[in-house]
């Protein structure tokens, strides 16, 4: 196992806007899929703030009844700025209460009526932004601040290092992770990885001549239906996307669309971490 600290982290002394390491296993973990990861800006979005971190209910930080270790709450992503304890930008969110008197940011009103923020205990997790039916990592925790009482009660700030950052965003694409500057969706991806490759074309393929509910599944021309123009849409697009580190695109080979398209008709205040 290596860890390797962004040097942004450390030219900075530490400034919570570049607070990412990264781990490298000396294993492969492969019966878990790995999250998307975009640079792109999640501000406004709704997001899922995932943690194993203290609990609480808004008003008390008592576990509420029935809480497993790892909990997860919806919220929005407030701003894109400098925060209490950094120079360079953090996405911040904030724990509005249902009586809308403890609002730091934007609306004041919770999302949904009822919203949650992360505690002690949850730094390093990550802030998954919705973009579009999908989730992206676009943060990891570094902290928070409360101006209205204690942790993790409404009104607590969580505050997120962004890959947003062009700095972040480069180190992190040097240490090999795929970063998705377009969350938009990819034409031809069958799979949903943003990523128009072999594994679209085994999955149109595994579900040829299946109707399905248009645009899932592996129908990428939402017409409801794995066939032709599926398969003929997906080789047009050959490549497209943000490929995976290592993977240039001029090695891809291109099926034959010919030859293979009579093979598939042969299938039927103070600084404080939350550590």
């Amino acid at each position: 196992m290596a860890i390797d600290i962004n040097p942004m982290w450390v030219s900075s002394v530490g400034d919570p806007g570049y607070d990412f390491a990264i781990i490298t296993l000396a294993e492969p973990i492969t019966h878990v899929a790995p999250a998307l990861i975009t640079s792109q800006n999640p501000v406004g979005h709704e997001a899922v703030l995932v943690g194993y971190g203290n609990q609480g209910t808004g008003t008390t930080t008592q576990d509420p009844a029935g809480a497993n270790d790892k909990l997860a709450v919806t919220n929005f992503i407030d701003v894109l700025e400098p925060s209490l304890f950094s120079d360079g930008d953090t996405l911040q969110v904030d724990f509005d209460s249902p009586n809308g008197n403890t609002n730091v940011f934007g609306s004041s009103q919770p999302i949904n009526g009822q919203e949650g923020a992360t505690a002690s205990g949850d730094s390093g997790s990550p802030l998954m932004a919705l973009f579009g039916g999908t989730y992206f990592l676009s943060g990891i925790l570094y902290g928070g601040y409360n101006d209205f009482g204690p942790d993790s009660l409404y009104g607590d700030v969580s505050i997120y290092a962004p890959v947003t950052s062009s700095e972040n965003a480069a180190w992190l694409a040097s240490q090999g992770l795929r970063i998705i500057e377009d969350t938009t969706p990819v034409l031809g991806d069958a799979n949903r990885d943003w990523f128009v490759d072999q594994s679209d074309l085994d999955l149109v393929l595994a579900n040829w001549g299946a109707t399905v509910a248009p645009g899932t599944g592996a129908d990428v021309t939402g017409d409801g239906f794995v066939w032709i123009a599926d398969l003929d849409t997906l080789l047009a697009q050959w490549g497209a996307g943000t490929p995976y580190p290592g993977v240039p695109l001029t090695a891809a080979i291109i099926p034959e669309p010919g030859s293979l398209a009579l093979l598939s008709l042969g299938l039927v205040v103070l600084r404080r971490r939350r550590r």
